[in-house]
């Protein structure tokens, strides 16, 4: 493959899991469409992750391997590795995701089709913990291009894409620049949102990666580190631009701003508490309250707090009867059954071996 032109840019950061890297790597080597290469960005692992690429990559010249000499952090680790793209299209791949085979063919169908788009994207199979899966990316989407600002707006009141399934342009660094530090670990959507409001979008239904989710991951916990600020700079990244139409711009403002107090309250707060979180939960009544004047809110939040503290057997029975809850509807839900056999079509994708 070393004669390959690349076309696409896998950026794969990585750090300290070089068993799950191995199986992201291999998911990109056996892409349908093999005009790409891989650059793999280690923060400083320290461990056996380069003889993992090594030993997957058996010396495929289209896999590029660096180590930084410290950890960068997560951010900083993307925000490096877009500046070196070279090529005309890049994506990123996490490495405890998975891309299906034809995920690249896809998507360079989708430019194209349509070669105005900005990025072309395709669905995603979201698997999380206790068996969960669904499709992210499509419901209430169609096939086709989506020109600015209505991609945008549609971004806004379904949800966007998984940066997984997503391939971009490398124009979208020259006008947009890289992802926002101060966005944080959501710095993918702020950069769909603002793509979207500046370019035409490509979608397809088609599934093109599994993202898989852990307990232990940001997403998963909705802690308070993943949420704030950087959803409160989304929002006012969306004031700064003049390009957006400010219907569009109130529109976003309210939706979000909807989304982050509900977030706050729920996840990062009620949540929290029943997680043993206290001093996350009562955070998160103090930006309720300051910022968002939600006093009954924050005052709820406290009070549960304090209780949680006071007596920390009741949070044992309280998830107690949510883990049965949740157990019971599993068993009865019709819903659940269907994400059996959905995910029944996807398992032979996360060995890999």
């Amino acid at each position: 493959m070393s004669d390959v032109f690349p076309l696409i840019t896998t950026i794969l950061p990585t750090f300290r899991r070089p068993h799950l890297l191995r199986r992201a790597l291999r998911s990109v080597l056996a892409q349908t469409y093999p005009h790409f290469r891989v650059c793999i960005y280690d923060n400083a692992s320290g461990d056996e992750t380069a003889a993992v690429v090594a030993a997957t990559a058996k010396g495929d010249s289209r896999v590029q391997y660096h180590c930084h000499p410290e950890n960068l952090g997560v951010v900083g680790n993307f925000l490096y590795a877009m500046e070196r793209v070279a090529t005309p299209f890049f994506s990123f791949l996490c490495d405890d995701d998975v891309l299906l085979p034809d995920f690249y063919e896809y998507a360079m169908g989708g430019f194209q089709k349509f070669p105005e788009a900005g990025f072309s994207a395709l669905a995603t199979i979201a698997i999380h913990p206790r068996d969960r899966i669904a499709v992210v990316g499509s419901r209430g989407w169609q096939n086709g291009i989506y020109p600015p600002p209505e991609g945008l707006r549609r971004m806004l009141e379904l949800l966007p894409p998984m940066l997984t399934g997503v391939v971009f342009r490398r124009e979208l660094i020259d006008q947009l620049g890289l992802f926002d530090a101060e966005v944080g670990s959501v710095g993918d959507i702020d950069y769909m949102y603002r793509a979207a409001a500046h370019f035409p979008i490509a979608i397809s239904l088609q599934p093109g990666a599994l993202w898989l989710a852990h307990d232990a991951s940001i997403t998963v916990q909705r802690s308070l580190a993943g949420v704030w600020p950087g959803w409160l700079k989304i929002i006012q990244n969306f004031a700064k631009d003049d390009q957006i139409p400010s219907e569009l711009k109130d529109l976003a403002t309210h939706i979000l701003t909807q989304w982050l107090k509900e977030t706050l309250y729920l996840d990062c707060g009620l949540r929290a508490i029943m997680a043993g979180r206290c001093a996350e939960a009562q955070r998160s009544a103090e930006i309720l309250k300051q910022h968002f004047r939600e006093e009954k809110k924050s005052a709820t939040l406290r009070r549960l707090a304090r209780i949680q503290l006071a007596f920390p057997p009741l949070r044992r029975l309280i998830s107690l009867a949510l883990a049965g809850r949740r157990k019971m509807r599993r068993i009865w839900d019709r819903g659940h059954r269907q994400q059996r056999v959905l995910y029944r079509q996807y398992e032979k994708y996360l060995d890999l071996e």
